[in-house]
């Protein structure tokens, strides 16, 4: 085949690549001077890989998801609300 699909939406890699990787890569970057960490999620894993790693070395670091409203996972959280 041509093309791999990493299947990041279904892959439980994609927590840990973030954790080793692009946390490590913050908190180096800022010589752990980093305090809060923000951003907006479509699979959850950069969230919760970064999160793990910057909260394992610093516990005080502020793991923030901001979830704009036409997000996917906005799109999720609405319809399980207006389910209920």
């Amino acid at each position: 085949e041509l093309y791999y699909s990493v299947d990041q939406y279904n892959n439980l890699d994609n927590k840990d690549a973030h954790c080793d990787s692009t946390g490590k890569e913050i908190y180096e970057q800022t010589n752990g001077a980093v305090s809060h960490f923000v951003m907006s999620s479509s699979t959850g894993g950069t969230i919760q890989g970064v999160g793990k790693n910057l909260r394992d070395k610093k516990s005080n670091v502020t793991v923030v998801l901001s979830n704009p409203e036409k997000s996917r996972l906005h799109g999720l959280l609405l319809n399980r609300i207006e389910g209920e």
